[in-house]
């Protein structure tokens, strides 16, 4: 419970829609990818958000399922990411389990990371000493802020752990992109009593109060624990007002959370609520603090219409008020000074801030309210069909779109486009056959006894290198898996990489768990973010390796247009465009095999133009999943994800990779194996 006493390159592809397939701009920050879904030039402009939430799977205190569920309700947010708070815990109870369900349901990609292990040292700490493996929380703040032109809001109702170290190692920046920070923490009024989220890192609580942000405080408590003398958020609702018009896939999402559940948390959305599971859920309380007052930092009005109180849009033609005053609460200004044991002291003071506090401005209607604002907006939450905006390409006609003549294609294309033809025919691109994801069963938490078992309805089952992609690693679970390159040698992205002690699962065809430690790794130097693994004994056949492509493979691509460095012409429609581009396959940590399409090195991140039904992207924790080519119905690697739109190619450094898997093997008196190249690839250069 979170208010109980006593809880890559960083870079953002912009896809426009409206005028063709338009150039990306990259921007590398850090070593993680986040992604922004294009927008109509017809929609409102909309506010970019930074989330930070202690939310687990299986939870502390659900509320945090209420509050994410509501940051996805409210159309006017850009959700940039979500940031998962006390990145040591995540490993072993994965908040990313809710954020891809209600991704699922909306039809987003909203990226989610794990923050900072430990407390921070000091109110300006900036935590560069934590491990890499909780970096990602702070980078992928600072790359948000430092690629969004509007306004940053910041959430967060957890222990402003990243938030603040962050701030501490570019506080400039913080000051100049950040619109407001909403915090809810603390205690209002009571001196001697420390509220949850404070006891979970006091000197980050100092470094915000001492910031000079733009804070707007959201006390959880006002008079001690369970009180609300006015001027903190708390209230409580019952899940049957709360969910009374909640669409199917978000009450199983509800149930999954309080339930604790640990099957596929992706197909249990599709399944038929089970009766007692609704009722004991409706039947439930919550204890709120958040929820409907997110909206205010979308700009919403909280109003009443009639009897009842709803969130709405404000009207255009009014402006803003700072104190975000509505019918139930405001924020009003005051003078206050945090002391180094985080207690809050009012009055004028040469160290005191100007800080904006909650205050509820009609108590008698406050929890009813605010009830019913939030059920308002969890009932406009309904499932959408993923995608179904950004894989259209809407170009104005020109002589080249009225074109009847067939694309000129080369060998390759023609090949890999067969090949992944052959395997989707009649399938469901949609996944609600289980066509995507490659296993019917996996462990998805540590405590899992989940058997993995393949899903021979997959639409990539059976195809030659299929058994490389690993389901599982001891220390990271789904994520971080390491591609197998040779019977000994892994592949991991540097910055996503697991440690040197993990052990991890394949599975062969027959639904054999195959297991191996890593006994040892090293960076690759002449690729900035491939770590090579050395595993403790080879790979069986049965699991086998992927191939890569050969250094000359470029001769086999479409001719890259003249225009752009990264894009073809926008006059052409979708069977022009084909010319320029070459269906890839991808994974993400979901284990789902989707489609992409790749031009000159790079894939687009914002649609596919070869197999719209089965596009896919990168999000948050996708890194060092695999790209491959389908030739001659195997996969090939090309690279892993390291960024939004792939990583650098392999086929051009295979000398390095090979000099550091040998240095490897020998350094640790094993065997010496080589990158095998699919050499018999350049023959379709010539047909």
């Amino acid at each position: 419970m979170r208010k109980r006493l006593g809880l890559h390159r960083l870079s953002r592809a912009f896809g426009q829609l409206g005028r063709g397939i338009t150039r990306l701009v990259l921007a590398t920050c850090a070593s993680f990818a986040c992604l922004t879904s294009a927008q109509p030039t017809s929609a409102p402009p909309r506010v970019p958000l930074i989330y930070c939430t202690d939310l687990f799977h299986p939870h502390d205190d659900p509320d945090d399922h209420f509050d994410l569920a509501t940051i996805f309700a409210i159309p006017e947010f850009d959700i940039r990411c979500v940031i998962l708070d006390q990145g040591d815990q995540q490993l072993k109870r994965p908040g990313k389990v809710a954020v891809a369900q209600l991704n699922q349901i909306t039809g987003r990609s909203v990226p989610a990371v794990p923050g900072l292990g430990a407390k921070l040292r000091s109110p300006t700490d900036a935590a560069l000493d934590q491990p890499e493996q909780f970096q990602q929380g702070v980078a992928t703040i600072l790359c948000v802020l430092r690629t969004s032109t509007p306004p940053v809001m910041i959430a967060t109702v957890g222990s402003v752990r990243d938030v603040v170290a962050a701030f501490n190692r570019e506080p400039s920046l913080f000051y100049e992109k950040v619109g407001k920070v909403m915090a809810f923490i603390g205690e209002a009024s009571k001196e001697d009593f420390r509220e949850h989220n404070v006891e979970l890192d006091p000197s980050a609580y100092i470094g915000l109060m001492r910031s000079g942000l733009p804070v707007y405080w959201v006390p959880c408590f006002d008079g001690g624990l369970w009180q609300n003398g006015g001027h903190a958020s708390f209230w409580q609702a019952r899940h049957s007002e709360v969910l009374s018009n909640a669409a199917p896939q978000l009450v199983q999402y509800f149930i999954y959370a309080l339930e604790k559940r640990t099957a596929d948390p992706l197909r249990f959305l599709a399944l038929p609520a089970n009766p007692v599971s609704r009722a004991d859920l409706m039947a439930g309380r919550r204890n709120l603090w958040c929820t409907a007052i997110f909206a205010s930092l979308a700009g919403r009005e909280l109003a009443r219409e009639g009897v009842h109180f709803v969130s709405k849009p404000r009207p255009l033609n009014r402006p803003e008020d700072r104190t975000l005053r509505n019918e139930l609460f405001a924020f009003e200004e005051v003078d206050l000074r945090i002391t180094d044991g985080a207690v809050v002291k009012y009055g004028a003071d040469p160290e005191a801030r100007k800080v904006l506090r909650f205050v509820v401005r009609d108590r008698a209607n406050y929890a009813r309210g605010m009830t019913e604002a939030t059920a308002g907006l969890l009932a406009s939450l309904r499932a959408t069909t993923p995608g179904a905006e950004t894989n259209v390409v809407r170009v104005a006609p020109t002589a080249a779109t009225q074109s009847n003549a067939p694309p000129a294609l080369t060998p390759l294309q023609i090949n890999s486009v067969l090949c992944i033809s052959n395997r989707v025919f009649a399938k469901n691109g949609a996944d609600t056959n289980r066509t995507r994801i490659l296993f019917a069963e996996q462990k998805w938490t540590k405590e899992s006894t989940n058997p993995t078992i393949r899903n021979r309805n997959c639409w990539l089952h059976g195809a030659k290198g299929f058994t490389a992609i690993s389901p599982w690693n001891e220390h990271a679970v789904y994520f971080s898996p390491g591609t197998p390159v040779s019977p000994r040698h892994v592949l991991m992205a540097s910055h996503n990489r697991t440690g040197p002690t993990n052990r991890f699962e394949f599975v062969t065809a027959d639904n054999q768990i195959v297991r191996r430690n890593m006994i040892a790794q090293t960076n690759c130097p002449a690729l900035w973010d491939l770590t090579i693994g050395l595993l403790d004994d080879d790979l069986p056949p049965s699991i086998g390796f992927l191939r890569v492509l050969p250094p000359g493979w470029r001769d086999l691509l479409p001719t890259p247009p003249a225009t752009s460095p990264l894009a073809p012409p926008l006059d052409l429609d979708k069977h022009r465009l084909r010319e320029y581009l070459l269906p890839i396959v991808g994974f993400n940590h979901w284990k789902h095999a989707f489609v992409a399409d790749l031009v000159n090195m790079n894939v687009f991140v914002d649609r596919n133009v070869w197999f719209p039904d089965w596009f896919g992207r990168a999000g948050g924790g996708d890194s060092g999943h695999p790209l491959c080519l389908l030739v001659n119905d195997e996969l090939i690697l090309f690279t892993h994800y390291t960024s939004v739109t792939g990583g650098l190619p392999y086929s051009d450094r295979i000398a390095d990779i090979n000099a550091s898997m040998e240095g490897l093997s020998r350094a640790h008196g094993a065997p010496v194996y080589r990158l095998t190249m699919a050499e018999e690839l350049m023959r379709l250069k010539s047909r």
